[in-house]
């Protein structure tokens, strides 16, 4: 088994703990003073996140609840309305080392969040898409904003544009925030990372799920969460100029009429799986089995009237959207067996297969979520019970076949994209246990498919740098980041 397993590109902010991120970029854009560090953050917080819906989770109470988790706001979700931009950038900026705080404008509940240096805070709104200068060429506060209105509505200097849709700014009131609060945001400092075992895969695509497979976050976002960021805005002009590049070959048309910039191409979040045929590595796969015996490739009970029961583990750092199973079960007779899922390691389950004959394909995740269903949903630790018997002497229940498949949703833009020129990609694991991990990164250029493969064969890191000989970002489309264990 991998424990703490990803890959990375060091042209592009790792996605795996918001401070990292934050470090990256001040890295990446050569950062020297916190003003520097504020206003690079800012560019790439916007070229990475996406403007969508709040999601609800799983709350542990048996409900959905409103989630605050950042780390998953930024890596797995991908986007969120002002409150989520607010957490993830005020979180991100402390962790890297700055003053940073987070500040909700209680004439209408606005959440943006200001930086600390030079000696004065500074008011950055990365959600609507702008800042505001004062009479010193500086990035005025929420108090100067306040003080003196005509820095909003007669801006001697801006981010540009103002807001991602003017009509949507609600510009008339942005500099109101005489009464705004200070709130103290918690560093939450998670780090994500994968634990594989043999045989198992994971892909990271650039692309969004089927619509039938993507997370539910209600029925104003039917095909699932999205940015709501067209590439024109009301003059026709290009809405992001300096981001259009990176994210031109990563738009599609979600016919979400929900919003402003409805029925434009937008960008969408990106799918991923986890692949994995278990019984390829026998009794070495299962957390737990009683009464199961392996042999070449297959499970069965180890005699009559003995309940064979055998529980997997999948672990996964983002949301799951969906759960395939296909396999093939030989029996009958008074045999019997199923299929059960937990996400409390055992202590509830729900069966999804009973009395499974001969061949079975099971789907669980957006339909049973909208129905009030049992889902994997949300989770991110999900356990796999099998569980076979036989009372009769002469026949007995073997599964000769089980592939399970993981879905989950990630955002695209925290991947370790390529970029032209010199990538130093890497691959890492704090134990190995023995395994070979493989990194790979596909992708299209010049109308050419590419695939870069770095191996990692001991605990720690390999590196690799590879030359990619085109001109522009869009000149190149990623496809997807893979690790496979062996």
């Amino acid at each position: 088994m991998a424990r703490n397993v990803w890959a990375g590109n060091d042209r592009w902010p790792s996605g795996r703990n918001l401070g990292e991120f934050a470090r990256d970029v001040f890295r990446i854009e050569q950062c020297s003073t916190d003003k520097e560090k504020a206003l690079a953050f800012y560019e790439w917080l916007i070229r990475v996140m996406m403007r969508g819906p709040n999601f609800t989770i799983s709350d542990g109470f048996g409900t959905f609840s409103r989630s605050f988790d950042t780390m998953a706001m930024f890596a797995s979700f991908g986007c969120f309305e002002c409150t989520g931009w607010g957490w993830v950038g005020a979180e991100a900026l402390q962790a890297a080392g700055l003053r940073a705080r987070r500040v909700v404008g209680q004439n209408d509940g606005h959440t943006i969040y200001e930086v600390f240096y030079d000696g004065a805070w500074h008011a950055f709104d990365a959600f609507q898409a702008w800042y505001f200068l004062n009479e010193q060429n500086e990035v005025a506060s929420c108090e100067e904003l306040t003080r003196k209105p005509e820095l909003v509505h007669n801006p001697i200097g801006t981010s540009s544009p103002l807001g991602y849709h003017t009509d949507l700014a609600f510009l008339g009131k942005r500099h109101a925030w005489g009464d705004a609060l200070d709130i103290v945001q918690k560093i939450q400092d998670e780090t994500y990372g994968w634990t594989l075992k043999r045989g198992m895969e994971i892909a990271n695509l650039y692309e969004p799920a089927d619509p039938p497979l993507a997370l539910y976050c209600g029925e104003e976002y039917p095909r699932g969460s999205h940015c709501q960021i067209a590439a024109y805005n009301h003059k026709g002009a290009p809405t992001f100029p300096q981001h259009e590049p990176f994210w031109r070959n990563y738009r599609k048309n979600m016919h979400d009429a929900s919003w402003f910039n409805c029925d434009k191409p937008v960008r969408t979040h990106g799918a991923g799986a986890l692949r994995w045929q278990p019984l390829l590595s026998g009794a070495d796969a299962p957390a737990w089995a009683d009464h199961a015996c392996f042999e070449n490739g297959t499970l069965r009970p180890t005699g009559k009237n003995r309940h064979c029961e055998v529980w997997y583990e999948i672990n996964v750092p983002y949301f799951v959207s969906y759960l395939f199973l296909e396999g093939y079960i030989q029996g009958g007779g008074s045999d019997y067996a199923g299929l059960a899922i937990s996400a409390d390691g055992g202590k509830t389950v729900t069966p999804i297969g009973e009395k499974l004959t001969s061949k079975f394909r099971i789907r669980n995740g957006l339909a049973e979520r909208k129905a009030g269903k049992t889902s994997v949903q949300y989770a991110r630790n999900i356990m796999l019970r099998v569980d076979m018997h036989s009372h009769d002497n002469d026949t007995t229940p073997r599964l000769q076949s089980l592939r399970i498949t993981a879905g989950y949703q990630q955002n695209m833009f925290t991947q370790p994209m390529l970029l032209p020129g010199k990538n130093k990609l890497w691959l890492q694991a704090d134990e190995t246990n023995g395994e070979t991990l493989t990194a790979e990164w596909n992708f299209t250029m010049k109308g050419q498919e590419h695939c870069l493969a770095l191996p990692l064969q001991e605990d720690g890191k390999a590196e690799q740098t590879f030359d990619i000989e085109c001109d522009r970002p869009d000149d190149l489309t990623m496809r997807g980041v893979s690790i496979r264990c062996e």
